[in-house]
């Protein structure tokens, strides 16, 4: 329930429900906070905040299929820049990448964020991968199941740091998901995705996206088109 107004009462801590985003996309379905897998039968929308604390986020991030949304119960997961009404420093980037902002920095692997539920919604974050896997995604849509869905990137740094020449990295990487979603990415800055000649900053397939004012540069192939869906 909602806790009861106290005042007359010195603040003496705030701290985070979670020590990262990983900990935080699995444990809100938990017994301490919805207590239910489902947004949609909750009836909300969940906000994920995200702050710097004094080094980046390195945990993998895999946003659960089990974790169901809908188109207005869907998961939001973002960087508070508005100093007025959300906090008291902006904890979001500041057009290029910002060491003293939210940074995930996942090493190893083939993904940074993996989202597997179809109504998220991304803002603000920074995203690197350093990785030998082939294959790999800053962040991946392929495992969209279902029918449908919404997602949203926006104004987002991916980087990748890729060692050795692995095949067919991409930073932004929706190829040919099963649910066919309707998809924004927009005010995206997306580089780094350059060792080998299959590299491409962005790649769309199988759904409907929308695709502006990125800037997607010194990766081997900026876009690209899987061949099926819809490109505006």
């Amino acid at each position: 329930g909602t806790p009861a107004n106290v005042s007359g009462t010195a603040v003496t801590s705030i701290n985070r429900a979670f020590a990262s985003l990983s900990s935080a996309v699995n444990g809100i379905a938990g017994a301490n906070y919805l207590a239910t897998s489902s947004l949609g039968g909750a009836n909300v929308i969940v906000d994920l905040p995200c702050y710097y604390d004094t080094s980046p986020d390195t945990n993998e991030v895999s946003v659960p299929s089990s974790l169901v949304s809908g188109t207005s119960t869907y998961l939001n997961i973002y960087t508070p820049n508005n100093t007025a009404t959300q906090a008291n420093k902006s904890q979001r980037h500041q057009g290029r990448w910002t060491s003293t902002a939210y940074q995930l920095v996942v090493s190893g692997g083939s993904n940074a964020i993996n989202i597997g539920t179809n109504y998220v919604r991304i803002a603000g974050l920074q995203v690197e991968l350093n990785s030998t896997a082939s294959f790999q995604r800053d962040i991946r849509l392929d495992t969209l199941s279902g029918s449908g869905g919404y997602i949203v990137l926006d104004d987002n740094i991916v980087q990748s740091q890729i060692s050795g020449t692995p095949a067919g990295s991409q930073g932004i990487g929706a190829n040919s998901p099963a649910a066919s979603p309707t998809v924004v990415i927009a005010n995206n800055i997306v580089y780094g995705v350059n060792a080998t000649s299959g590299d491409i900053g962005v790649l769309v397939a199988s759904g409907t996206y929308y695709l502006y004012n990125n800037t997607v540069y010194n990766n081997y192939e900026g876009y690209a088109w899987g061949g099926s869906g819809k490109v505006t």
